[in-house]
């Protein structure tokens, strides 16, 4: 009896271990927050992925006057390196998908031009970039244009990331994306979707969610991070997400930030 008490207190601390482990291994991503002109970034720099973009929406944003676009993405120097490169995604059967994509900040050309960095990019299937995840887009500025000011947030499951490498420097693929638009002055309209990245076409209605299923999957740092952005009665309580201090140095201040 005493051999099978023991048996279950070591199977028990084996356990809380893992879980510490684990935990220890989601705090210990160098997740940096950087500030653009109208968009803001939660960056992975341990996988040169950003993990989430978020900002905000009006119909004066996007009233189509900016079309010429630049060749193509910039490094983002407000990244510490390395940092990605445009080259990086040759011939990688992959597109660059926006996380804020451009044509909801083409009412003045510096806005525009600012959506064409490495740091607001990651690769998604062709289907999908020109398919569904353009429909979330329209979908978004269609509600803006019923008179809504939206907050949004977008980015990819970072838990779900798939390692490829080139002839230069490993690429990460999201195998899974997710976005979410919640009205500022009326947080009872929310739309959230998950979106596989695959090669598939698919309805962006058949990829309706709700926001609490991805705050359940997005890493804790940037579930936190949002929940204070959002309207908060749209955030359920994550409590004890964090031990003490934590999430302050979770989030690496760069670029001049206190």
């Amino acid at each position: 009896m005493r051999q099978t008490e023991n048996l279950i207190r070591f199977i028990k601390v084996l356990l809380a271990l893992w879980l510490a482990m684990c935990a220890y291994k989601a705090f210990a991503q160098r997740i940096i927050h950087v500030k653009h002109l109208t968009y803001e970034i939660l960056y992975n720099q341990d996988i040169l992925t950003p993990e989430c973009v978020y900002y905000t929406l009006r119909e004066s944003d996007f009233i189509g006057t900016q079309k010429s676009k630049p060749k193509y993405f910039k490094a983002d120097y407000m990244l510490p390196p390395p940092r990605r490169k445009n080259k990086d995604f040759r011939f990688t059967g992959y597109q660059r998908g926006h996380l804020c994509p451009s044509g909801d900040r083409d009412s003045r050309k510096d806005w525009f031009k600012d959506t064409f960095f490495t740091s607001n990019i990651v690769p998604m299937t062709p289907a999908v970039n020109a398919g569904v995840w353009k429909d979330i887009e329209t979908e978004c500025r269609n509600l803006a244009t019923n008179g809504h000011v939206l907050k949004i947030a977008c980015g990819i499951i970072a838990s779900d990331c798939i390692t490829h490498y080139t002839r230069t420097v490993p690429y990460y693929i999201p195998d899974t994306l997710f976005k979410i638009a919640i009205c500022v002055h009326c947080d009872t309209l929310q739309r959230a979707w998950i979106v596989p990245n695959d090669q598939w076409y698919q309805s962006f209605q058949d990829c309706n969610t709700t926001a609490e299923d991805i705050w359940g999957k997005i890493t804790p740092v940037v579930a936190a991070f949002l929940r204070q952005w959002f309207p908060q009665p749209s955030i359920p309580e994550y409590r004890n997400t964090f031990p003490q201090g934590e999430k302050e140095s979770s989030l690496v201040p760069i670029h001049g930030e206190k």
